[in-house]
Order: C-alpha cells, then structure tokens, then sequence
C-alpha cells in the first residue's frame, strides 16, 4: 500500500509538471505566432471571430517530449517519428502543402517508428473463428495502412474547439483503464490536458489556441503506436479493441 502511495504521488507529480510545461510553451508560442505566421484566421470553414495562435501542436510535443525523455525514457524512440509530422504539421499550417506531400511525410514518419521502436502490426487477432490472422511479409505495409488512417482521422476530427483533444483524451483514458503503460499514457494525457485548459471553451468565450496540423497528425500517429504496441503484445489489449477506442473519429472519417 506504502508502495501504491509513493507510485501514485509520482505520477501526480509528473502529470502536474508536464501539463505545465505544455501550458508554458503554448503561451510562449502564441506570443510569437504573428512572427512564425501560424495564425488561424476568420473564413471559408473557419467560423471563430478572430485570427488565433494555431501553436497548440508544438506545444504538446515540447511537453511531451519533455515528459518522454525524463520520466519514461525507454519510450525516446518514437520521438523522431513525432517530430516530423509535427514539423511538417507546422508547415502545412503555414504554406497549405499538397495532399501528396502529406502522405509522404507521414509514410516516412510511419516507417521511422517501425525502424526505432520496433512497433509493428504483426496479427490482426482472431479476425476468422478459431483462426489467428498474421500479415508476415504484408506487416510493414499493413503497419503504414492503418496508422495513415488513424493520422487522418484525428486530423478531420479537428474541427470544433476541443473536439480532437477531447477524443484523443477519451481514448488515453480508456487505455489507462484497461491498464496498460500507465506512465507513457499519463505523460501522454498531461500534455493534451495543459493544451485543452487553453483550448476548451470553458469560463471563455472563443478558444485561445488551436492545435492545427501539427498537433492531429502527431497525435495521431502517437495514438496508432499506443495502440499498435498494446495490440500486439501477449498481455495487452486485442485488435479489435483498439478498432472500438477509435470508432468515433474513424466513422467520422
């Protein structure tokens, strides 16, 4: 019980630092985010009244990377992988890239993760009664598939203030129920709750942050490797679970 206790106030600790952190870097990003031109402004599918900061994606990372690194280390692997849609998020949040190019540099992100972490769909669960699917030689491009999915799906799910956070954050959760790599996911939902304080519409009248690009894609892909990884292990969840955590933005897609 003492043991729970000191495991408990830890984790406490570390999610208090990381949501901080992530607040921090998105107030010091909205500060510059004229200069950086990663503003949000009013028009076409656009419906807020006034230009705002679209910096909430390089805010989670700079608090989530910052989480991985410190207090669960032997997650480092995927940040590579993470910086780069993030990178290119940002881009594309700026100059609007080309469908094409997107793809492209969330394949190569894709690709990075599997090189790194090791983390790849290797079975697809008892998809036949009584019958394990395994992809062998189609894995690799199996893993690129599904994850595109997930990145895009997220990304659409994005249009509504606290949309794609509140449902990136229901699915942390859920993992953090069933009970599978509680420090990772708790880093994890730090980061998207520092962003959510300055994005959700509550005691206010507009969001003061968007995540933008940089931010669904990322969050995406970090959500198809929590899910891939958890998937495919002896003691973690099946598949098909995964398919279920993500079923609203997936049908939404």
């Amino acid at each position: 019980m003492k043991l729970e206790m000191v495991d408990l106030l830890s984790f406490g600790f570390e999610f208090v630092v990381v949501a901080l952190i992530t607040l921090f870097a998105a107030n010091f990003l909205s500060q510059y985010a004229s200069a950086m031109k990663l503003l949000a402004h009013p028009g076409e599918h656009r419906q807020h009244a006034r230009a705002t900061p679209m910096v909430g994606g390089l805010a989670i990372f700079a608090g989530l990377s910052f989480g991985i690194m410190v207090f669960t280390s032997i997650y480092t692997s995927i940040l590579p992988a993470l910086l780069i849609l993030c990178l290119v998020g940002a881009i594309d949040d700026r100059y609007n890239l080309s469908s094409s190019l997107r793809f492209l540099a969330q394949g190569l992100a894709i690709y990075l993760m599997v090189a790194m972490s090791g983390v790849e769909l290797h079975t697809l669960g008892n998809l036949v009664p009584d019958s394990t699917v395994y992809l062998g030689r189609w894995s690799l491009l199996m893993t690129i598939f599904a994850s595109i999915g997930v990145i895009n799906a997220v990304n659409m799910s994005d249009g509504h203030d606290g949309l794609a956070g509140s449902l990136i954050l229901v699915v942390l959760v859920s993992l953090l129920v069933i009970g599978v790599n509680a420090r990772l996911i708790l880093v994890c939902m730090a980061a998207l709750v520092g962003f959510l304080v300055l994005n959700l519409r509550v005691f206010r009248a507009r969001a003061k942050i968007f995540m933008g690009d940089a931010g669904s894609t990322m969050l995406g892909l970090l959500l198809a490797y929590l899910l891939i990884q958890e998937s495919q292990s002896n003691d973690g969840i099946r598949p098909v679970t995964a398919l279920w955590l993500l079923a609203l933005p997936l049908i939404d897609a």
